[in-house]
């Protein structure tokens, strides 16, 4: 009899196991709602963590595109303004050189003012002195030299003659001379044509 109530008791073991299963079961189906909670929170931050970041590397890029626009158009003003500048500085010079010629066109008639006087011009002066000039333009002694220059010289308008001057010596020079001139101003204007064909002269004195 006691051995029939032993293996009676086994079969109560096992119903307790049995029982054990389910609690451990209903427990661990309790913490997985709670996990997901957790993870969807976590993806919901980290979504909206990249969408803030996201939206600040943006918005720096466009103040400076406007930035660059700015820095790029802020010097075209500059030579805008430059230009007028120039233009200014360059309207002065050409006033003054203006005005300086009207100075010196102004000045002559200042002393024609008397014009009721005709002994009063300018000219009538150096015919009072009675002073006169020559220009030599060279001496030879050949005299076909000397009319060679002549003639040259009668191609640019400008009349010449040949003196023949015996030295003590008993040599005889052909000088070739232009003039006599009572103003200085003429001599000096057919000096000047006479230079421009490498032509050199000397300035004398009527007589000397």
């Amino acid at each position: 009899m006691a051995a029939k109530g032993s293996t009676r008791r086994k079969p109560a073991r096992k119903s307790n196991g049995q029982a054990s299963r389910p609690t451990r079961a209903r427990a661990a189906s309790g913490r997985r709602p709670g996990a997901i909670v957790w993870g969807a929170t976590g993806l919901a931050v980290g979504l909206l963590v990249a969408l803030v970041v996201h939206l600040e590397h943006r918005r720096p890029d466009a103040p400076r595109t406007d930035a660059t626009a700015d820095s790029e158009a802020a010097p075209s003003p500059a030579t805008q303004d430059d230009q007028p500048r120039f233009e200014f500085y360059r309207l002065l010079n050409e006033q003054e050189v203006e005005v300086g010629e009207r100075d010196d066109g102004e000045e002559p008639p200042a002393p024609a003012v008397p014009e009721a006087d005709p002994a009063a011009d300018p000219p009538a002066a150096p015919e009072s002195d009675g002073t006169r000039y020559l220009l030599q333009a060279g001496s030879f002694r050949q005299a076909e030299d000397a009319d060679s220059l002549k003639a040259s010289l009668a191609l640019l308008g400008i009349q010449a003659r040949v003196q023949v001057v015996e030295l003590p010596g008993g040599e005889t020079w052909h000088r070739v001379r232009v003039g006599p001139f009572a103003d200085l101003e003429q001599v000096n204007g057919v000096r000047a044509r006479m230079a421009d064909q490498q032509i050199e002269s000397i300035l004398l004195q009527a007589g000397g």
